[in-house]
């Protein structure tokens, strides 16, 4: 059937996924938040909401097509409140959105290109101001979704959407829309260039005439009051020619190539080779479909064995199989569960293979950059509507194979692609045989479908599998935007794999207009948005409103420079205040002080007045190299020659009762949930230590699958896990719990893929990331951990600190690891921490410079015996040692949460009372988000110390959902025998009128000190 297949919309979010009508599913789906604000993170299906109006506009230029839907939401005219919109759309296959816009008043306003958690950061921040922003997001799996506020009776919002996508090799051009509501009016408007007849376009189930105009063809159709059943349909006849040449809007070139040669015969019969993904999200997707090609490619081809490779975020497992049945076995026997990862592949001794098959969505959430060239001839095969179609089609590229997608019913034709041979395109080259960038997208069996960039004199010619090649001349070009964002998209996913590379990345998706999972779209409606955002501003708006931005972004430039001048004298006002009670001696309270009047609910007290300010640090306080010359205000850059490091033993893992022994005797007392210390010795430490035992809390939630687990024997686990899975699994904080669940069984491996599975949700986010992180550093997988938190950093650089703050403690654990071979991860680490201490952009977080510059300072001397450098103003250097330090922080923004260290005398140290008569401390009270705040006590008396966290005060817009910190408890920092204990724990919000009530705060530790370090 190929191209010319006539073929009606089976319109739904998983349209290759669920067998059987799903015309009843909505596409788009719409849901309402009253006033913006979400309760119990629950999103309600828009009963004040619809839509009043869905124009289409659609392109196509050979096989691609781009598609524009503009959206009228109104609410209901009985409804006083204001609304935010949700609305979410399953975009085709290997679609790329290239556009939004919204109404503001009259006009409508482009979205802007922003990293994704800076886009989410900018707009929730304006909905908590009550301004009307618009947000638009791609998820991993092709999913569109926009959150448009505020909208009401008075105000209806349009919004416009445009998405570049090539022809599905069967069915052509699909956009699947469904509503069972009535929609307003509906309306197309479709051009068609490249064609000699006219394609076959149907419309919301009905017929479309085109008509030729010029060399293209045009048509349209609308209707009032229709309940759309069906979408966008468009199908033809082969193009006029097998090239076409497109004008980008940056003004570039593309080529879109169709062709197709006679297929050759069947491969003959040799090894088969199977790589499959049981990552967590491929186990969602149809893998009975995927079976069935495979089991249908094995009858056709006979192999002499198979070998299946099963493949997620743990080592590869490789078993072999005599027949097909032995194949169906093995698959129908395998648990889905961990990250998707192509590590380790390459690294396999495996027997040679006359041809391969790689079956996954592509989703790869962990060792994005591993690398992967089978060692045969390679397909990829997958049945997942959501599948990263522009790296699977990479990895074919790479490997001179094919991408070939099935759907319910059609194995046979998906098993004969895959059994053809020599129509893969190995290679684009110009008239000069320079190699030319392109993308191969899914095409019918024995032809190919290209985009790539034009070249600016002559032809190209491609070079097929079986050494064959074609030539094809350039023409006029047509204006469309499809080939080149579809080429852009794939150019986009590489550059993203390399955190370094994020800023190239960031350039090239704004170049070609190119969203995705990385880059979200927001519209910003005033001058200070876009000064924020660190943007130019569209063409559009009125020229006062331009001058207005012009005059507040050349005062914003020059007040730049400012700043950096005077947060360094901030900094140097707080490091020196943090110096003065490092040397000041405390006298403790003999008795409990009183404890503080209950906290009014609408705000935290104010913070205590700093203290007068201190003589100059002491010469022996400051860290320099012998013969450095210290001048006063001058920076002080220290090259070291390697010395050899002093290093501790590790401690391992332990059960959840157990302890811990650390070097100088004492130990560490784990309860509750399994804790792993790490010792972080090194030459140049003080020696004074002071013995500090931990307690730690159960922290793990007592949430329904967590009982059953607990009542479940411990053969019966796996199978309990099961089932709860089926029930809970559509979460992430279903994942971390299991997680932590197994790891205090002492089960370290189902621990570790369930922890990476969280990564595998289409709920999956920030947050879910950070908390994998943190944990895969607390676990010392250092190299996962630094993945994440790298991506992290490079997305949310611009507007907090703190993601350098974590990528920089974990780059230091793994620097501290590898001895003198983690130097460059020691200078790296310093850098990141120094930094974001003095860079202006942390003045929202005042606090967290004293913080980091604790940290910078304790590596120097790590730094130093590794043979490294670092450079820092003297003013600023200083080792200041404690006996405990806690450090905590959290993974949402505009929540208020307060860390609370009871003393043994009784006192409370907390943002009401900053300072014990002990000397304990807390650093200045974070009331917006993400923290850190801190406790440390540089001299700690006997007793116990009491650790709790408490939920002051959640997000405005999300204010039911559960607030999760991040626990760092050190004892002897700065010193040998340092030794950290990493943990995390939900909380919940405070919500009566004490905001303070010690029943409603988290436990998380005690502190028992039975000594003083002197």
């Amino acid at each position: 059937m190929g191209w010319h297949a006539k073929f009606s919309l089976a319109a739904g979010l998983l349209l290759t996924v669920f067998p059987g009508p799903v015309a009843a599913q909505l596409n788009p789906t719409l849901s309402e938040a009253e006033r913006g604000i979400r309760n119990d993170g629950d999103e309600d299906d828009a009963k004040h909401l619809r839509i009043d109006e869905l124009l289409v506009t659609a392109h196509a230029t050979g096989r691609s097509a781009d598609v524009t839907l503009e959206l009228l939401l109104a609410a209901d005219p009985a409804e006083q409140e204001q609304f935010e919109a949700k609305l979410a759309l399953a975009l085709p296959p290997d679609a790329v959105v290239t556009g939004y816009a919204l109404s503001v008043g009259d006009a409508m306003i482009p979205g802007q290109l922003l990293e994704q958690p800076k886009a989410r950061n900018l707009y929730e921040d304006e909905v908590r101001a009550g301004i009307d922003p618009g947000l638009a997001e791609v998820s991993a799996g092709n999913r569109f979704t926009t959150r448009i506020y505020p909208i009401d009776r008075e105000h209806p919002r349009r919004f416009r959407l445009s998405f570049a996508m090539p022809f599905d090799p069967e069915r052509g051009v699909v956009v699947p829309l469904a509503r069972d509501a009535a929609i307003g009016k509906t309306s197309l408007e479709i051009t068609v260039d490249g064609y000699d007849t006219a394609p076959i376009v149907r419309f919301a189930g009905a017929t479309v005439t085109l008509a030729r105009d010029g060399r293209s063809w045009r048509g349209g159709a609308a209707a009032e009051r229709r309940t759309l059943r069906d979408g966008l349909e468009i199908a033809g006849g082969p193009p006029a020619t097998p090239l076409i040449v497109t004008r980008h809007q940056s003004g570039e070139r593309f080529f879109v190539i169709d062709d197709s040669a006679r297929a050759s015969a069947i491969r003959p019969a040799g090894r088969l080779r199977v790589y499959w993904d049981r990552s967590l999200s491929h186990g969602r997707d149809r893998t009975d479909l995927e079976t069935e090609v495979l089991a249908r490619l094995a009858d056709a081809t006979a192999p002499t064995a198979i070998d299946l490779v099963t493949f997620a975020s743990d080592r590869p497992q490789v078993s072999t199989h005599q027949d097909v049945a032995g194949l169906r076995k093995a698959l129908g026997e395998i648990v889905y569960r961990g990250g998707t990862s192509f590590a380790g592949l390459d690294g396999l001794s495996l027997a040679p293979a006359s041809q391969c098959v790689l079956v996954s969505d592509g989703l790869v959430t962990i060792d994005r950059g591993a690398e992967f060239v089978p060692d045969c001839p390679l397909s990829l095969l997958t049945a997942s509507s959501q599948a990263d179609g522009a790296r699977l089609g990479r990895l074919a590229q790479g490997a001179s194979g094919r991408l070939v997608r099935v759907r319910e019913g059609k194995a046979t034709e998906a098993a004969a692609a895959l059994t053809g041979s020599g129509m893969a395109v190995a290679a684009v080259r110009n008239a000069s045989g320079r190699r030319v960038s392109f993308r191969a997208l899914p095409a019918p069996q024995g032809g190919w479908l290209l985009v790539g960039r034009m070249p600016d004199h002559g032809g190209v010619r491609v070079r097929l599998g079986d050494g064959s090649e074609r030539s094809y001349a350039g023409e006029d070009a047509v204006r469309a935007d499809a080939p080149g964002a579809l080429w852009a998209a794939q150019q986009v996913q590489i550059l993203g794999d390399d955190p370094a590379r994020h800023q190239p990345m960031v350039e090239l998706a704004r170049r070609y207009h190119v969203a995705g999972p990385a880059m979200s779209l927001l519209v910003l409606e005033r001058p200070d948005q876009y000064l924020r955002a660190d943007i130019a501003p569209p063409p559009g708006f009125a020229a006062e409103w331009m001058g207005e931005y012009r005059e507040a972004k050349q005062e914003s430039d020059e007040q730049a420079l400012d700043d950096r001048r005077e947060r360094f004298d901030y900094v140097l006002e707080q490091w020196s205040e943090r110096k003065a009670w490092w040397k000041r001696r405390f006298v403790v309270a003999p008795r409990p002080k009183p404890q503080p009047a209950p906290a009014p609910p609408v705000a935290p007290m104010a913070a205590l007045p700093p203290p007068p300010a201190p003589e100059p640090a002491p010469a022996e306080v400051l860290q320099r190299a012998p013969g450095t010359v210290l001048d006063q205000g001058s920076e002080v850059t220290v090259t070291s020659a390697r010395i050899p490091p002093q290093a501790n033993t590790v401690a391992e893992s332990v059960s959840a009762a157990g302890s811990i022994s650390a070097e100088d005797g004492s130990d560490v007392v784990v309860t509750g949930t399994q804790a792993r210390e790490v010792p972080v010795a090194h030459a140049d430490r003080p020696d004074t230590e002071a013995a500090v035992k931990v307690d730690l809390a159960d922290l793990i939630a007592k949430r329904p699958y967590i009982v059953a687990l607990d009542a479940a024997a411990p053969v019966a686990r796996l199978g309990v896990l099961s089932e709860q899975e089926r029930a809970y699994g559509s979460v992430p904080s279903f994942y971390l719990d299991v997680a932590e669940w197994f790891r205090s069984k002492g089960d370290e491996a189902t621990a570790g893929q369930l922890l990476l599975s969280a990564l595998e949700l289409p709920l999956s986010d920030d947050e879910t990331r950070q908390i994998v992180a943190f944990r895969l550093e607390r676990d010392r997988s250092h190299d996962r951990a630094i993945e994440l938190a790298e991506q992290l950093a490079a997305a949310n650089a611009e507007f907090r600190p703190q993601p350098a703050r974590d990528l920089a403690l974990a780059l230091a654990a793994r620097g501290r690891s590898r001895g003198n071979g983690g130097r460059a991860d020691l200078e790296r680490a310093f850098k990141l921490l120094t930094d974001a201490a003095l860079n202006p952009a942390s003045d929202d977080f005042d606090g967290f410079e004293v913080i980091a510059l604790m940290e910078a300072n304790a590596l120097i001397a790590d730094i130093e015996a590794a043979g490294g450098s670092w450079s820092l103003d003297p003013r600023l250097v200083g080792l200041l040692d404690t006996d405990a330090r806690i450090v905590i922080e959290w993974t949402a923004d505009d929540a208020d949460i307060d860390l609370w260290v009871d003393e043994p005398n009784g006192e409370r140290v907390y943002y009401g009372d900053q300072l014990s008569s002990a000397g304990g401390q807390i650093s200045n009270d974070m009331t917006d988000g993400y923290g850190p705040e801190e406790y440390a006590i540089r001299r700690a008396p006997r007793g116990e110390y009491a650790v709790r966290i408490n939920g002051f005060d959640a997000d405005r817009i999300n204010p039911n959902g559960a607030g999760h910190v991040l626990i760092r408890l050190t004892r002897n920092f700065g010193r040998r025998s340092e030794a950290e204990t990493l943990v995390d724990a939900d909380l919940s919000f405070q919500q009566g009128v004490n905001r303070d009530d010690e029943d409603e705060a988290r436990p998380i530790a005690t502190l028992r000190v039975a000594k003083i370090g002197e």
